[in-house]
């Protein structure tokens, strides 16, 4: 009797189901100290982050070596310098700032770096703007420079440093993350010391004694001519950067709101002389470039392979693409007599006469969308 019994109250609990757990004052009290030890955690790791980014931040404005780790925006915001040259190696290369001063009668800085075009310069200028307004930028504009290639995009990490005090650093940096950078790009975003990783030896190396590699940013080619013609004679698909195009228009107009002159040039390259003629392909871009001139009315500087005997002769070049000192030492001194030229032009009309004022060979189109150029 009593065992049926049993049999029915068990019954009789399974069909009531499972008693419910009710947490006791114990495992209320673990979690609580569990909760507040990972908030406790993460403020802490928070507060030491930004904390330690203030002091790095502070301490990194005095580096000034290292090209690829941002140490060449410092050397250039220390300078205060009344003209900038800005670009990629053929500004690193071929604007001798030491032959250049004294025809503008003003100091001038080379801020070009290697590899890196259009979303550096944009970078740089914001951050220099901030210390030290300029009086001009001349910008070295290549038709890579507006070619979808992809390489600036790889290569912008370089401004990473700058990531705090600069919303154009932000929007260059942040741009496509759907591309191979976007997990270091999430660092860079929540993780304020992580673009101070790659920098830690910059200091120990100043502190050493390093230098930077010039005092002015110029560094000459000296090496004799090398025709690397066959390896830079890919051809170029008819795809303009329209983020790139899009920044260098911003990177002008910014530069105007402040009273900033700027000046577009083109450089020499041997290559194009052994065809006796731009190729179909290079073209496309140099109409482009042509373009923005027209559109945004910036002079250019047409200072190409034809301009002089010189360009034309390999013993002014250190490669295909760049001359030597001897031939950078000559470009340097009619760059800046065409800017004094230029400076010298009063007014609107008179500009458009001017060769600085690109013209369109008959049957050419610019190839940029001209939605671009409406503001």
């Amino acid at each position: 009797m009593r065992a049926k019994k049993k049999f029915r109250s068990h019954q009789a609990v399974n069909e009531r189901g499972p008693r419910p757990f009710l947490p006791t004052r114990e495992s209320i009290k673990r979690a609580f100290v569990f909760a507040l030890l990972g908030l406790i955690f993460f403020a802490g790791f928070f507060g030491l982050d930004r904390s330690l980014n203030w002091v790095l931040r502070r301490e990194f404005q005095h580096i000034v070596i290292g090209e690829q780790e941002g140490g060449k925006v410092n050397q250039g915001i220390q300078k205060k310098a009344d003209v900038y040259v800005f670009g990629n190696s053929r500004a690193r290369n071929q604007y001798n700032p030491e032959v250049m001063a004294p025809i503008l009668g003003m100091s001038v800085f080379n801020a070009g770096i290697s590899g890196l075009d259009i979303l550096y310069y944009r970078c740089y200028a914001d951050v220099l703007e901030q210390h030290h307004i300029a009086k001009m930028y001349i910008v070295q504009i290549n038709l890579e420079d507006l070619h979808n290639g992809g390489w600036q995009y790889a290569r912008r990490k370089v401004m990473s440093s700058f990531l705090r005090e600069s919303v154009v650093v932000r929007e260059v940096m942040y741009f496509d993350l759907g591309s191979w950078m976007q997990s270091n790009v999430k660092k860079y975003k929540y993780i304020w010391t992580y673009h101070f990783n790659a920098r830690m030896p910059l200091f120990a190396r100043q502190a050493w004694g390093e230098k930077p590699l010039s005092d002015n940013g110029f560094i000459p080619l000296t090496d004799p001519f090398f025709d690397d013609e066959a390896g830079m004679r890919t051809a170029y698909k008819h795809e303009y950067d329209e983020f790139a195009v899009e920044q260098l228009l911003k990177f002008i107009d910014q530069a105007r709101s402040k009273d900033i002159q700027v000046i577009l040039s083109m450089s020499p390259e041997y290559r194009y002389y052994q065809d006796f003629q731009v190729r179909k392909d290079e073209w496309y871009f140099i109409l482009g470039i042509m373009q923005i001139a027209r559109e945004k009315q910036v002079p250019l500087i047409p200072l190409m392979e034809g301009a002089h005997p010189y360009f034309r002769d390999p013993a002014y070049y250190a490669n295909c693409n760049h001359l030597n000192l001897q031939g950078a030492n000559f470009f340097s001194d009619q760059v800046a007599r065409h800017v004094n030229l230029i400076r010298a032009i009063k007014t609107k009309a008179e500009f458009k006469k001017s060769i600085y004022y690109p013209v369109m060979k008959p049957g050419d189109s610019y190839p940029i969308n001209p939605a671009h150029f409406v503001r």
